[in-house]
């Protein structure tokens, strides 16, 4: 794989936002994002698209009000970002884990990818089954602390980039190879740190970077410039 990339800020605009900064009712929401919402039954669900759609526009749209940019699930399932009934703007990414959602905005018109994790334990076995074998050969040298980190941020980060792939976790995991320093101590302070990402079926190699809130993982992916 090749040299990280060597600027440790990500040029895409992101926001984090909790499930309790959401707005109560519905007055925010475009006319089809309520009509997506009243079929919402799970309550969980609900939450989280809400405060998905929620960190989206407070991305910073500059003219109209909350409920003119709807954020409408394409027929890939990735969102895509419509104002005033015509479809606008860059390729839009959106995560939600626990109480937490993310949205990220591509400030180039790459692809891109943003993915949460919660800092958490995972057993070997789960590496084993999900990681390609570079990622379990490291998982293994690493003592158990630092390992639980490893495999949450390398699953983020394979996340965020079956993002960019449009692909999610309809593609076998082991396909995308992540090389990450979970101890970065740049990231684990709250700034951000890169990472490498490599599609093995095509050899493409993605920009990618990483932050942590606490025991949050953040990872945010984009294909790179041409």
């Amino acid at each position: 794989m090749s040299e990280p990339q060597r600027h440790f800020v990500p040029p895409h605009d992101w926001w984090l936002v909790s499930s309790t900064d959401v707005p109560a009712g519905s007055a925010w929401l475009g006319p089809r994002e309520r009509e997506v919402e009243r079929g919402l039954t799970i309550a969980r669900r609900r939450r989280d698209w809400r405060a998905g759609r929620w960190a989206a526009k407070s991305l910073g749209p500059t003219n109209g009000q909350p409920s003119e940019w709807e954020i409408i699930a394409s027929e890939d399932g990735s969102p895509q970002v419509w104002f005033r009934g015509h479809k606008v703007g860059s390729p839009l990414s959106i995560s939600h884990r626990g109480e937490f959602a993310a949205a990220a905005l591509s400030a180039d018109d790459r692809e891109i990818g943003i993915d949460l994790e919660l800092c958490e334990p995972h057993t070997m076995r789960f590496v084993r089954d999900f990681f390609a074998p570079p990622e379990v050969d490291r998982a293994e040298r690493l003592g158990s602390s630092l390992r639980d980190r490893y495999a949450s941020l390398v699953w983020s980060a394979k996340e965020a980039v079956l993002k960019c792939l449009r692909q999610g976790l309809n593609r076998d995991t082991r396909s995308v190879l992540i090389d990450v320093d979970p101890a970065a101590p740049r990231a684990r302070e709250g700034g951000w740190s890169p990472f490498v990402a490599m599609d093995r079926q095509t050899g493409s190699t993605y920009d990618g970077w990483w932050t942590s809130r606490g025991h949050l993982l953040v990872t945010l992916a984009s294909t790179q410039r041409r």
